[in-house]
């Protein structure tokens, strides 16, 4: 492609004169008297520069003995799509200045804009360009944004869907570099599977867990009764939260505004919550109104005690003895002092009575300072 150099060209362009009614070219009609059309120099100029800027515009340099230029030409805008600065000015809220501007009607299902992102959005978001209406922007899941899916500096394709968001129209994100993609729940094997999908395979968030390791595997934290940032576990921290209600005294699951004395910096508002601990303690399962194990609530700790029982007892014992008796010489024998008859008595023996007395009754102990079962130690942790 090249632009006209013959010695009879014009170095500078003639000026364009003002648009007549559209026509077409025609050969002429010599038995009618019907000239054929010229073609005239503004015309000609006209072909020429359009596809001279077309070329050039591609990145191409001007080659005269080139003839695949326009083609090249084409290839490369196909290849190359123009990227806009976001005209926002602030999160969650997206629009783009294109030259020319956008008509409402060229605002149609399939029309894609690539923005180059100033601001990472933090919720729901909206695209408007060129001033026009301004629309939510979904994500493949056709669903309202949720933070993170827009990162400044990020290079997102936005693709119009006037069936999206009701019927009202929605821009559907397919991509912003360096941000979260949504997606719809997977149906299929090798399908794309959201957060809440992948969270479930290894375990429902909140879910206790035991390892025989000394550290928390990857999703998952000790539950030693530690302060944890609500921004960074953000599901976890819903699930967990005792309710306002019971902040002020429950055992765990409470919020607070220090992470190093989360008891007593309990707020309802508070930037930490805290996990159970776990640790050295037996778990049980709740009671949930059955009745076993009564007045029970989620967030409580329970002493230990024994159940109610009887023993079995001894009395020591005292060894051989024997008690104290009195014997009298009696029998057959003569009255001293005197004649006297031949008397007979009978020989007689009695016990000394000791009175009342106690034995000292021993019940043996047992056992360490704890209720225990037989048991491996374990580490708990909470799923995240």
């Amino acid at each position: 492609m090249y632009q006209i150099d013959i010695a009879t060209a014009s170095s500078t362009q003639p000026p364009s004169t003002a648009a007549g009614n559209a026509g077409f070219f025609t050969d002429g009609n010599p038995a009618l008297g019907v000239p054929a059309t010229l073609v005239p120099a503004e015309f000609l100029n006209t072909l020429m520069l359009e596809l001279v800027n077309a070329v050039k515009g591609a990145g191409l340099t001007l080659a005269k003995a080139n003839f695949t230029q326009l083609q090249q030409a084409i290839k490369r805008y196909t290849q190359v799509a123009v990227v806009l600065a976001d005209a926002g000015g602030a999160a969650n809220t997206y629009a783009t200045v294109n030259v020319p501007a956008l008509a409402a009607g060229d605002v149609v299902t399939g029309l894609s804009q690539r923005v180059q992102i100033a601001n990472t959005n933090t919720g729901a978001s909206t695209f408007a360009p060129d001033g026009l209406a301004t629309k939510p922007i979904f994500g493949l899941a056709k669903q309202p944004l949720q933070g993170g899916e827009l990162v400044a500096g990020g290079e997102a394709l936005l693709t119009y869907s006037q069936t999206a968001n009701g019927g009202i129209g929605a821009w559907i994100l397919a991509y912003c570099s360096g941000g979260s993609l949504q997606a719809a729940p997977a149906q299929q094997l090798n399908q794309l599977i959201t957060l809440a999908q992948a969270s479930s395979l290894g375990g429902t968030i909140g879910q206790y867990g035991l390892f025989p390791l000394n550290a928390a595997p990857a999703g998952w934290l000790k539950a030693n009764g530690a302060a944890i940032p609500v921004s960074a576990y953000g599901i976890l921290a819903a699930q967990l939260y005792c309710g306002d209600a019971a902040n002020a005294t429950a055992l765990y699951g409470y919020r607070c505004t220090n992470q190093s004395t989360p008891t007593t910096s309990r707020s309802t508002t508070g930037a930490y919550i805290v996990l159970p601990d776990a640790r050295g303690e037996f778990l049980r399962a709740w009671d949930d109104g059955r009745g076993i194990d009564a007045s029970r609530s989620l967030w409580a700790w329970q002493a230990g005690q024994n159940l109610s029982h009887t023993h079995t007892a001894s009395a020591s014992t005292d060894g051989g003895h024997a008690h104290n008796y009195v014997s009298g010489t009696q029998g057959v024998g003569y009255q001293t002092g005197g004649a006297a008859p031949v008397r007979e008595t009978s020989a007689i023996s009695t016990t000394d009575v000791q009175g009342y007395h106690s034995h000292t009754i021993t019940v043996n102990s047992s056992g360490g300072t704890e209720n225990l079962v037989r048991n491996l130690a374990a580490l708990v942790c909470i799923k995240y």
